[in-house]
């Protein structure tokens, strides 16, 4: 293998990932986002091969290549779901337990908020 044509392939390969990983920032699946990769190296490989069909075939990788971002995130998501991507999963709230400090403590505290309420104090452990 000729020095040339593996920095060809190294750029190539690091080329398509920049597409591919606007993809992913969409909820694309792996098997997806691999089948997307290996299409964009391949057109990349393809197009640097001097013949009729790269006339043809760089014009089509150039769009395919601005594509992810051109396009907004909602139509690569709706895209992406005919591939079985998932959904981002919805924000839950995050519910803080953590007591405020002088009401929760087992101490002084505590024993003073409860009888307040007319709760028995806590059982305190030694």
């Amino acid at each position: 293998m000729t020095p040339a044509l593996l920095l060809a392939f190294l750029v190539a390969s690091l080329l398509s990932t920049l597409p591919v990983r606007r993809l992913h920032e969409a909820h694309w699946t792996s098997g997806a986002l691999f089948t997307a990769w290996v299409i964009y190296l391949l057109g990349i490989l393809s197009g640097l091969e001097v013949g009729v069909g790269s006339r043809y075939l760089i014009p089509v990788m150039v769009v395919l290549f601005v594509l992810p971002y051109v396009a907004g995130q909602s139509r690569l998501e709706k895209v992406g779901r005919l591939f079985g991507a998932r959904r981002p999963a919805a924000s839950r709230p995050v519910i803080n337990v953590t007591p405020p400090s002088g009401e929760g403590a087992v101490g002084a505290g505590a024993k003073a908020a409860t009888k307040r309420r007319g709760r028995k104090p806590p059982v305190e452990y030694r």
